[in-house]
């Protein structure tokens, strides 16, 4: 499923480009990759070539939400270290 107007692609030289209206983010839709079928067909006389190309834009996820923790189990959450503690000791 791609949104309408999620990639843009110059005319003259194919240059694929992302739109200003485009929203990729993961976790509101879901999609990771997107593959596009792009159609290449010259102006030549008596014959228009044809030529087709997949390809394929993967979609890296910033880490860009809070961390959520469920508030009913607050205990699993708490842990006390003493300033002694050697470092990377886990309680």
């Amino acid at each position: 499923m791609i949104v309408p107007q999620t990639f843009l692609v110059v005319f003259r030289s194919g240059q694929i480009s992302v739109s200003p209206e485009a929203r990729l983010d993961p976790d509101t839709t879901g999609l990771w990759r997107y593959q596009l079928t792009v159609l290449a067909v010259d102006s030549g006389l008596p014959v228009r070539e044809t030529a087709s190309a997949m390809v394929q834009v993967n979609i890296v996820d910033v880490n860009n939400k809070p961390p959520t923790f469920n508030l009913s189990d607050s205990a699993a959450y708490t842990r006390h270290v003493t300033e002694s503690a050697p470092i990377g000791t886990v309680c």
